[in-house]
């Protein structure tokens, strides 16, 4: 792991950068990650328990269901990027580059390492170059959270929360969402849950190799979205922490011994990453430092520094988890959106219950969800946006977690028989996750790509897909008002296409700035055109003798009143 970090962040100076494949990169990573959790935990004894097949089955095909769901129209579904363009960065530079850092941010406004997008390179090779390719990682990613959380809640509560906990997570609308973009804030709730599940289990096992697995995935958390860099060290550790201090002596409760092994685990597997900063001198927390609440956004006058404000911040975040929708007052668009808060209506009181039964019960391991989420809130209120759903990833497990704990113990009020409750239940959370599912790929995507084309006048990203159709090495000019940026353009023409096509953005205004008679007449020219934008389409007609008639969308799913005019100008001869 030191070599992992000395290769990224060249600390000591070797001039090991850019000189290790991507691949011995991963393979240091896991090797190192292998010999921290085998040296701490009871290296030479058996590491893998045995389960009943029955439990394996049910949260196997439970696991299948979820990746069906995510994978179904992946790559149709959404055919806009929504802030993905920075993966497709990471992407396209591992198929120019060779020995690309893994640790190293990303250079573009997100920042993040390139780890998570040397995964969907990889599934874009396997898969094809396109975005049900690059969307697929998160895909998979997404359906293994389904089992962690199962893991969690069996060792926090019983088998029968845990399948509904995880019935509810295979559908649930926002974790359904990000497991269907390319967005690496999807591996955050993975390892986070993970992590929790296993040091759940070694509470009750009190293994010292439950111990540093625990404290292996939630190192993990530092490689993606900041996050789960943030939220899951210090959760975890506190919920240690109070269980090794409330809990009375009868009690399940960690030991110093393994809480000590946990830290050690996560401490070693996360090192290379904050090493790797500080080795580029680069902010340890760079999206905090830009985007929360501080003396320089209160200078700007948009709020006052008061305590007012923090609740108002509060307030904002508790509602947009069970009454309102994703909104932002700076935001340029929304990541899920929609017209209901993360719980759907119906979900609500069994999560409110949840939140009632772990309060009440705050001296044990259940506290865990309530904490989870109290967490969360506490930190989208310190930030400037405080509903922006990609920052909520990271609790979506804790979210139906509570609603399942809420139902199991409500209903155990009702019912005597816990044969009877534990089929009613599972009924229960069965219909809803066909529910879930109804409503995500029914209401939610028809509004979701309405509402994501809202603040575009016309969709660039429909333009490049229709590029397909052109010559290789076909310069292309998209001559438009408020479109997606240029850069973020081409990230989706290099995803699709490599190097085979130029691409220029202009406003009709910078467009009549180019000589029209000085491009190069030996290879194609295509334009994509504001149907109204006459101006332009004269100026392409008078100097290249009039290319024939406008070619408009063949995609469906394209609004008439945002989509392209385009114009191809074949080479001379």
């Amino acid at each position: 792991l030191l070599l992992l970090a000395e290769v990224n962040g060249d600390l000591a100076g070797t001039g090991w950068a850019w000189s290790i494949s991507p691949l011995e990169q991963m393979a240091l990573l896991a090797l190192g990650i292998g010999l921290v959790v085998w040296g701490l935990g009871d290296g030479s004894r058996r590491w893998v328990a045995p389960l009943p097949i029955g439990e394996i089955t049910l949260v196997g095909a439970l696991t299948l269901v979820a990746l069906l769901v995510r994978f179904w129209d992946l790559g149709e579904s959404v055919r806009v990027f929504v802030d993905e363009s920075h993966f497709a960065f990471g992407v396209h530079a591992f198929r120019r580059l060779d020995g690309v850092p893994l640790l190293a941010p990303m250079p573009t406004s997100a920042s993040f390492p390139y780890i998570y997008a040397y995964g969907e390179y990889h599934m874009t090779a396997l898969l094809g170059r396109d975005l049900l390719g690059l969307r697929a990682l998160s895909a998979l990613v997404g359906a293994l959270t389904v089992p962690a959380l199962y893991l969690l809640a069996r060792h926090l509560y019983d088998r029968v929360t845990a399948v509904v906990a995880a019935l509810l997570l295979v559908t649930f609308p926002p974790h359904l969402h990000f497991s269907r973009l390319a967005l690496n804030n999807i591996a955050d709730p993975l390892f986070g849950t993970l992590g929790l599940g296993l040091l759940a289990r070694a509470i009750h096992t009190q293994r010292r190799r439950d111990y540093a697995l625990g404290g292996a995935m939630i190192g993990l958390t530092s490689y993606f979205y900041e996050g789960g860099r943030l939220l899951f060290p210090l959760l975890a550790i506190t919920w240690l922490a109070a269980g090794l201090v409330l809990r009375g002596p009868g009690a399940r409760r960690p030991t110093g011994r393994g809480m000590l092994v946990a830290a050690l685990a996560f401490v070693l597997v996360a090192m290379p990453v904050y090493l790797t900063l500080v080795g580029l001198d680069f902010p340890l927390i760079n999206r905090l430092d830009s985007t929360r609440l501080d003396d320089a956004y209160f200078a700007t006058h948009d709020e006052p520094d008061t305590l007012r404000t923090r609740w108002y911040h509060l307030r904002h975040a508790l509602l947009f988890l069970v009454n309102q929708p994703e909104n932002t007052r700076v935001y340029y668009y929304l990541y899920y959106g929609g017209h209901d808060p993360l719980l759907l209506p119906w979900l609500v009181p069994v999560f409110l219950l949840g939140v009632v039964i772990a309060a009440w019960r705050w001296r044990g391991p259940g506290v865990l969800p309530l904490v989870w989420v109290a967490a969360a809130l506490a930190g989208n209120m310190a930030l400037i946006e405080s509903t922006v759903s990609a920052r909520y990833v990271v609790v979506f497990p804790a979210l139906v977690l509570l609603a399942a704990v809420g139902a199991r113990r409500t209903l155990a009020l009702v019912i005597e028989s816990a044969r009877a409750r534990g089929v009613i239940l599972v009924a229960l959370a069965g219909a809803a996750l066909v529910g879930q599912g109804a409503y995500y790929f029914g209401p939610f995507l028809e509004r979701f790509s309405v509402e994501v084309l809202e603040r575009r006048d016309y969709v660039i990203e429909d333009a490049i897909f229709r590029a397909e159709e052109l010559p290789p090495g076909t310069q292309i000019f998209v001559v438009a008002e408020n479109v997606l940026p240029e850069g973020d353009a081409r990230q989706l023409l290099h995803l699709l296409y490599g190097e085979d096509y130029s691409l220029a953005v202009h406003t009709p205004y910078s467009f009549s700035q180019i000589n029209l008679r000085n491009l190069p007449r030996d290879v194609p020219l295509a334009f994509f055109l504001m149907p109204r934008d006459d101006r332009s389409r004269r100026r392409v007609q008078d100097v290249f003798g009039g290319p024939g008639p406008p070619q408009f969308s063949p995609y469906e799913d394209v609004p008439d009143d945002k989509e392209l005019a385009l114009y191809v100008v074949p080479p001379l001869e």
